[in-house]
């Protein structure tokens, strides 16, 4: 019986370790997979942060865009103001002047027929012939 009860012992040891090995391998190969997902993951997170680093970079750029556009928009809209301003100035100096052309040619025509007196000969120049 007690030689029994040894060899029941010594095949539970047996299968314990073998268990145990079994166990130890599963460990390892489950380590082995974290680690490799670990790395995975490393790998994705540093993607990640590359494109959240572009992204930033882009908004940053297209902000600078939006500011000189905006500084441009500004400034096209004062050199309009400036140019309208002066249309209507050229516009009314040009009624002020059809309107002193309008007198001048009332005040020629109520003096009639009227022809104004030659202009002065200048001197050291013989007077231009009469047509």
């Amino acid at each position: 019986e007690a030689a029994a009860a040894e060899a029941q012992a010594v095949e539970a040891r047996r299968t314990a370790e073998a268990r145990a090995v079994a166990a130890d391998a599963q460990a390892v190969e489950a380590r082995r997979a974290a680690e490799a997902q670990a790395v995975a993951a490393d790998a994705q997170i540093a993607e990640a942060r590359r494109r959240a680093e572009e992204a930033v970079a882009d908004q940053e750029a297209h902000r600078r865009a939006a500011d000189r556009s905006a500084h441009e928009i500004a400034d096209l809209e004062r050199r309009l103001a400036a140019a309208r301003a002066e249309a209507e100035a050229a516009q009314s100096r040009a009624a002020q002047l059809s309107t002193q052309v309008s007198d001048l040619a009332s005040a020629l025509a109520s003096l009639g027929g009227a022809r104004p007196s030659p202009a002065p000969a200048q001197p050291g120049r013989a007077p231009a012939p009469a047509p």
